[in-house]
């Protein structure tokens, strides 16, 4: 088989990046990458069956070209269009996506961009730390940790992610604080005794702070021992070979061994799929059809069922029905508008319409305040949004 292989360059701000999606014969796959100056950003890669056609493989390659393309560059395109925009949940939003792409660099800029703009920014502060981190810069995690707790006192993953700062610079007494900071907030939050338990362990090595050492045995079981009544998935072979190197006093590889455990729990995806529904919202290039919708409703009434303490996640399949319903009055609307053309002197289908349109604009005002993406003058845009239903 020939070489297959697409390439195309995208610009962003000045930054040139190069996408190339190519076949590869020897193990059957399509791997699709994006460089900057050289470097690898970004990979998807999917197979194919060994007796596919030439031209079938070519298919596959351009799609998957096509489609990463689509994705790059309506990211850019939306980071461009709100570049000088002080709306943080839409800075917020697009920032996120980067990470999720592995574009950490252009995730800090979208980030520090917005909190110059509004510097009471918690979440933008938040978000920079998590970039940061990816970044291994630390200390700069850390301050923005610090930022985000400052204004957002009252929540318990930002305590979770700033205490996890402070122990990665080794400020073991100011990660224990924070992490019961976290835990007196949500009660129920496994990762903050779980990583309250890593706490301890990591001061018997740095001795940061003499009082934390302690009885750390016992501490440190009773924390690991509530992280795993909350949430099993921490109990692993790995787990217990750290639990037993951290008894046999071998702190070091106990250490090790135990944040390896941690990481191997695969970590929910709840935020993507809020932030790639909402991003979809702002693209505005597709029709948002009503099987698109209920897809993610239904996703998240999953989510609610697997992790049922999360407050944000309830209030978000709060938010999707109430989308729900904004595009089923729309629908609803369009049929009686056909039978007021129909006949004009229908009184109750002209009495249907209006209660319709009365409600529609208390769900929309209503969504608008929770969410904060759609703007006023996009209003009229998204009530326009026709509804298809997928075959």
């Amino acid at each position: 088989m020939s070489p297959i292989s697409f390439s195309s360059s995208l610009r962003s701000r000045g930054t040139e990046y190069l996408l190339k999606t190519t076949a590869s014969g020897y193990d059957r796959k399509v791997i699709s990458s994006l460089f900057k100056d050289g470097v690898l950003l970004h990979t998807d890669e999917i197979e194919y069956q060994s007796k596919l056609h030439e031209n079938a493989i070519r298919s596959i390659v351009k799609s998957l070209h096509d489609s990463n393309y689509e994705k790059f560059n309506s990211l850019f395109q939306l980071s461009r269009e709100y570049e000088n925009d002080t709306n943080a949940d839409i800075a917020n939003l697009i920032g996120m996506a980067y990470i999720r792409l592995n574009l950490i660099d252009e995730a800090i800029n979208e980030f520090e961009r917005i909190i110059k703009l509004v510097p009471d920014a918690g979440k933008a502060y938040f978000n920079l730390g998590q970039a940061y981190r990816l970044a291994d810069e630390n200390q700069k995690a850390y301050n923005a940790f610090e930022k985000a707790v400052t204004l957002k006192p009252d929540f318990a993953d930002y305590h979770n992610e700033f205490a996890k700062a402070c122990l990665e610079l080794g400020k073991c007494k100011h990660a224990a604080v924070e992490f019961n900071k976290a835990l007196s907030i949500n009660i129920y939050f496994a990762e903050a005794y779980y990583n309250l338990g890593l706490t301890y362990i990591k001061n018997s090595i740095v001795k940061d702070d003499y009082d934390l050492s302690a009885n750390v045995h016992e501490k440190t079981k009773e924390t690991f021992a509530m992280a795993i009544k909350i949430n099993p998935a921490y109990k692993s072979k790995l787990f217990d070979e750290g639990l037993h190197d951290f008894e046999n006093d071998n702190h070091e590889d106990a250490l090790k061994k135990l944040l390896q455990a941690r990481e191997q729990i695969k970590q929910n995806n709840i935020q993507g799929i809020i932030n790639e529904f909402y991003l979809n919202f702002l693209k505005d290039r597709k029709e948002i059809d009503i099987i698109k919708i209920w897809s993610y409703l239904k996703d998240l009434q999953a989510l609610v069922q697997k992790y049922p303490n999360y407050a944000d996640l309830n209030e978000e399949l709060g938010i999707a029905f109430s989308i729900m319903g904004i595009f089923f009055n729309v629908e609803a609307i369009q049929y009686f508008e056909t039978a007021l053309q129909l006949n004009p002197n229908f009184k109750d289908a002209r009495k249907n319409m209006q209660l319709l349109k009365n409600e529609n604009r208390g769900l929309q005002f209503l969504l608008d305040a929770m969410v904060q993406v759609t703007k006023n003058h996009e209003l009229e845009k998204h009530r326009k949004l026709t509804i298809k239903f997928s075959e």
